[in-house]
């Protein structure tokens, strides 16, 4: 009797060290179905995070375009491309020809002289603010559908923050879409609608 018991204690021993073949496979059973469920779930999430982070960009580039107008006291333009699906944003320079650097607003002659060059990305300054978006990662291939102001793919803020004209850009991923309104003179920019296609 005694060896009986010395042998239940080593097979309870040996037990305790690791999992039979049934308690795994019912584990790795439960992790399926729990994948399997989730999945449709966490692809919908990741699909709204890109449109969303998408849709921030263009948000971030107004504001930009504008402070950066009101703090050079000179004219900021974002031009949208829907055909590469990108974004640039730019600030005029003066001609330094005729830029006297003791003042610090335009006369008409170096007004007139002016030109745009790529303003620097506010996180990136050794890069241009220009923003290829099926190219970045975080917007996973999300792209620009349209870009209306009054008729034109620019809008440009003057010294005093104010917007050439209102308007909208149309960021889509697949069958959703996040439309992005600059919708008063003074600036003022607001996500105005998340369409979002039902299968």
């Amino acid at each position: 009797m005694k060896g009986a018991t010395k042998s239940g204690e080593g097979m309870r021993a040996r037990r305790a060290c690791g999992f039979t073949l049934a308690e795994t496979a019912a584990t790795v059973a439960v992790i399926g179905v729990v994948a399997a469920v989730a999945l449709p779930f966490y692809s919908g999430f990741l699909k709204d995070t890109h449109l969303d982070n998408a849709a921030e960009e263009v948000e971030s580039a107004f504001i930009y375009a504008r402070t950066t107008a009101i703090r050079t006291g000179l004219p900021c333009r974002i031009t949208f491309d829907v055909e590469t699906d990108s974004m640039i944003v730019e600030r005029i320079v003066p001609d330094p020809a005729v830029l006297d650097t003791n003042r610090t607003y335009l006369t008409r002659a170096e007004a007139q002289t002016r030109f745009y060059t790529p303003a620097e990305h506010p996180l990136r300054p050794d890069r241009s603010y220009r923003v290829p978006f099926p190219s970045v990662p975080r917007f996973g291939g999300a792209e620009i559908a349209g870009a209306d102001f009054d008729g034109a793919d620019t809008v440009a803020f003057d010294p005093f923050g104010n917007a050439s004209a209102t308007g909208f850009v149309r960021v889509a991923l697949g069958g959703d879409t996040v439309v992005v309104g600059l919708l008063e003179w003074g600036g003022e920019i607001k996500e105005l609608e998340k369409i979002i296609a039902k299968d």
